[in-house]
């Protein structure tokens, strides 16, 4: 385990925390693990947060679809029709 041999670095002279010690092979490898792990982990919480993001928008975007179609009107005009421009 590393441990600092000074607790903190000061602007004045721009020092850095030295360390000293070393980790065991057996703790490298544990911590290699864990951290294997916690990006397995992640990804697929990734993964199915895409899929779960992705239905939502297809749900949302067919509720959408509905009211739209309830309040549409298809315009039957024909060329040379006389119609009322209306601006906002």
């Amino acid at each position: 385990m590393y441990v600092y041999h000074n607790s903190c670095a000061t602007k004045s002279t721009a020092e850095t925390p030295k360390l000293t010690g070393t980790m065991s092979d057996a703790t490298t490898a544990a911590a290699a693990a864990l951290v294997q792990r916690r990006a397995t982990a992640v990804s697929s919480l990734l993964q199915q947060s895409r899929k779960d993001a992705h239905t939502n928008v297809e749900a949302t975007q067919a509720v959408q679809k509905k009211r739209y179609d309830v309040k549409h009107r298809e315009s039957s005009f024909a060329v040379n029709d006389k119609v009322l421009r209306y601006r906002l």
